[in-house]
């Protein structure tokens, strides 16, 4: 089923409440949307009457942009990286909220891994969740 952008409040810059509103209803009528699409390869947003956009997605896709947008819905934060993004030590054990010596002992038993580049022990984003 097809989510007109007329439909989607419109927000153009983050800051106030009134904007993250904004972000949560349109995160909710996209979520919506695709959960109505499930088992359908092509998902249409029309931005207007004029400009028909379609959007073709795989359905893990759609379950990956449901589960995202649904924590958006609820007014979490969410950032995308990519699996080969390198980190710091100490950038990598911020975001996950630990403490230095805790991470280390994880990168020590090999439950984390980590790379030594020029002389930096860095950490992929993809070993930092799992």
């Amino acid at each position: 089923m097809p989510a007109l952008a007329e439909e989607m409040p419109r927000c153009d810059s983050l800051g106030t409440i009134h904007d993250l509103v904004a972000v949560q209803k349109s995160a909710s009528v996209m979520r919506e949307s695709l959960e109505q699409s499930v088992g359908e390869s092509t998902v249409s947003f029309f931005a207007n009457s004029d400009n028909i956009n379609e959007l073709r997605i795989t359905p893990q896709l759609s379950k990956l942009l449901q589960e995202v947008l649904g924590h958006i819905e609820e007014g979490g934060d969410v950032s995308l990286l990519p699996n080969t993004k390198l980190f710091s030590i100490e950038e990598a054990h911020k975001m996950l909220g630990m403490n230095e010596s805790s991470f280390l002992k994880l990168v020590e038993q090999g439950a984390i891994s980590a790379r030594t580049v020029d002389g930096n022990k860095l950490v992929e984003a993809s070993s930092l969740h799992g």
